[in-house]
């Protein structure tokens, strides 16, 4: 019997790309990964652990130097999207352009924010109007 592989379409990020994987080598590095665990020691552990933290340390002030700084966007990003929810056409909209307007609300927030020139940002919103536009057409 021929052994059948199982794939999967994963969405990273925008644009979309489309990713396969061989779930039977997905499960066997796993199983590496959870043999290796068993032989680290507690300072083993501790060094990962101090490496995960240095690592989102580093990302977060890469982010709070372009978007500026995080409790600000939340107060943006939450006032725009209470806006929104109170309207009356709120309801009427898909969850998909409920998600996408949400999306691009979040973009909005870091350009008030942080960089107004970082042209990610407005691509991004691009991109997530162009989305619905393209269900428009369908």
């Amino acid at each position: 019997m021929e052994k059948q592989t199982l794939k999967y379409k994963m969405n990273l990020s925008f644009p979309l790309y489309n990713i396969y994987f061989d779930i039977d080598k997905v499960k066997q590095r796993l199983e590496e990964i959870e043999k290796y665990k068993l032989f680290m020691t507690e300072q083993d552990h501790q060094y990962d652990s101090n490496r995960e933290k240095e690592g989102i340390n580093i990302t977060l002030n890469e982010r709070g130097s372009r978007y500026g700084p995080f409790t600000t966007h939340a107060s943006i990003t939450q006032g725009l999207k209470q806006v929104m929810h109170k309207t009356e056409g709120w309801g009427n909209l898909d969850p998909e352009m409920k998600e996408s307007l949400e999306m691009i609300v979040h973009k909005i927030g870091r350009i008030l924010n942080g960089d107004p020139f970082y042209k990610d940002s407005w691509v991004d919103i691009e991109g997530y109007a162009h989305l619905i536009s393209e269900q428009l057409n369908d």
